[in-house]
């Protein structure tokens, strides 16, 4: 068969799945709201509230089901003297995009609604599709207020109004560099503060293999994700080659492809590569496998990835394993990427977004007031804490500041699946002045035997101090464009990093000028145009 009906019958079946995924969308939107249609009013004057409920399949069988159980029953018991009562809307979490546009057409999306798909949101709040709470927000919102702050509220305006509340997220995401500080104390060096000092270290691990490895050993590895091996050094590397002061929201709204400094960042990484001190074993890792192994034999030294990888349950818990054979072994998170000039500046995030998914109430509600009054209980310390940690005195108590669960069996059925799946206005302590309780209530989770070294270690963390300005108005160029670019950009990292030193130059001015001619420029001015229009 020829390459080209090869293309073709390959595009046909793609049309085929997204026709398909539609109309199970449409099926199930359908479905949904025709059985909530059949049920009775609520009696006495109370309003039902309609509430998206994620599916995530992570309900324990012993604790009812997305639209009885313990949590909806308490919400439902604070919001009835507001005059309301909530019925939950379950879709599942991966076709939640495609069923929330349907209901949204239909004009039957619950009246709490909740997306990551902004350019879907700023689509409708342009088109009228979306209610505007700022006089609600001012007359009943005063727990609103209190948990997002005036500087949130204010950087989630579009044209002064309100028509989204985001779901904040004070977590240990960010990416930092981690290394084997048992090997750096065993060549009897400091810990690298700069970039040139940890080039340094790199060398002298390499030359003396201080752990006796072997062929095995591998110096600094990136953390795969799955579209590009490299792609997430922006978060850890290129920090340490941008000065603060260049750190200006209009910078921000740059992407970083086009940012002077990454050419001299990746330049740091291709010498890397070129003399055996960055690993390319992780290139093809989609799913990390290689990457935790070799961390967990102790075959590595240093690693770039979050702030939480070797404590988490979810990533293996690779300081156990790694100690199951180096007892002594130490890791430790080190910063010679800071932004240069301020020794106090921290890692920051230019691609991750300062929120997680959007709340709104949709134009087709028939109760936006009181849903308003719901969505302020819903910020409330009996809101989204309780959700979050569960009820004081039944599921924990507080021990040394930090949530203590009375009956760990209990609590673990009870309370960590509220939160993924129902959603809350936001994580426990996502306050700027909450950042010790935060990271006191994160740490539960983890081996007791490192808690000293995480809060010693992870303050920076919750510190972030540099953010891509939020930008409330429609964006149809970067919705159209990013993806195109971001795509184009992965796939050039490693042909420039990984390519032989004297072809560096030539293979990146060559991919910044494709990026820039793909929709890098055209982004840019877009952006630029709506934020300055939004600072006036």
């Amino acid at each position: 068969m020829s390459n080209i009906k090869i293309i073709l019958l390959f595009e046909e079946m793609k049309m085929r799945r997204q026709v398909l995924t539609f109309l199970l969308a449409l099926v199930i939107s359908t479905s949904l709201f025709a059985a909530g249609a059949q049920r009775a009013p609520a009696a006495g004057g109370i309003a039902e509230i309609t509430h998206i409920f994620w599916d995530r399949g992570t309900i324990p069988s012993d604790q009812g089901n997305y639209d009885d159980n313990w949590w909806t029953r308490y919400v439902n018991e604070k919001v009835a003297p507001l005059g309301a009562r909530i019925r939950y809307i379950s879709i599942p979490r991966a076709q939640e995009a495609q069923l929330l546009s349907t209901m949204l057409a239909a004009n039957n999306a619950p009246d709490i609604s909740k997306t990551g798909e902004v350019p879907l949101l700023k689509t409708y709040i342009t088109g009228g599709g979306v209610a505007d709470m700022t006089a609600l927000i001012d007359r009943f919102g005063a727990n609103i207020k209190a948990l997002y702050g005036q500087q949130v509220l204010d950087d989630v305006k579009y044209e002064g109004k309100y028509y989204w509340l985001p779901h904040l997220q004070n977590g240990m995401e960010v990416r930092t560099t981690w290394i084997r500080k048992d090997w750096l104390d065993a060549v009897g060096m400091a810990v690298p503060t700069s970039p040139d000092e940890f080039y340094e270290v790199l060398k002298a691990i390499k030359a003396r293999d201080p752990a006796r490895v072997g062929p095995a050993l591998q110096i600094f590895g990136i953390q795969p994700s799955p579209n590009s091996a490299i792609a997430l050094f922006e978060s850890v590397v290129l920090p340490g080659f941008v000065r603060r002061e260049a750190l200006t929201p209009d910078r921000l709204l740059i992407p970083t492809a086009m940012w002077p400094e990454t050419k001299d960042a990746l330049r740091y990484l291709n010498k890397l590569y070129a003399e055996g001190l960055l690993s390319d074993t992780f290139i093809t890792d989609k799913d990390e496998s290689i990457f935790r192994q070799t961390i967990a034999r102790g075959e590595i030294f240093s690693i770039s990835a979050p702030g939480h990888y070797p404590y988490h349950s979810a990533y293996g818990e690779l300081y156990n394993k790694v100690r199951e054979h180096t007892p002594n072994a130490v890791f430790a998170n080190i910063h010679p990427f800071r932004p240069t000039k301020d020794s106090a500046q921290v890692d920051y995030r230019p691609t991750n977004p300062t929120y997680g998914y959007r709340w709104f109430i949709p134009a087709s509600s028939k109760h936006v007031e009181v849903t308003v009054k719901v969505l302020d209980f819903l910020c409330s310390n009996d809101g989204y804490l309780v959700g979050g940690l569960g009820i004081p005195g039944e599921d924990y108590t507080m021990v040394n500041n930090i949530p203590t669960p009375i009956n760990r069996e209990r609590y673990l059925a009870r309370v960590p699946w509220i939160e993924p799946q129902n959603g809350l206005m936001a994580k426990p302590y996502p306050r700027p002045q909450d950042r010790q309780l935060f990271l006191l209530n994160y740490i539960k989770d983890f081996n007791p035997a490192y808690h000293d070294q995480i809060i010693n270690e992870a303050n920076f963390l919750v510190d972030q101090k540099a953010f891509p300005p939020t930008i409330s108005a429609p964006t149809p160029a970067s919705d159209r464009l990013t993806p195109v670019v971001t795509d184009y950009w992965n796939n050039a990292l490693a042909r420039i990093v990984f390519a032989p030193q004297a072809n560096f130059d030539r293979l990146f001015d060559d991919a910044l000028r494709e990026f820039k001619s793909l929709g890098g420029d055209e982004i840019v001015a877009e952006a630029q145009r709506l934020y300055a229009q939004q600072k006036r």
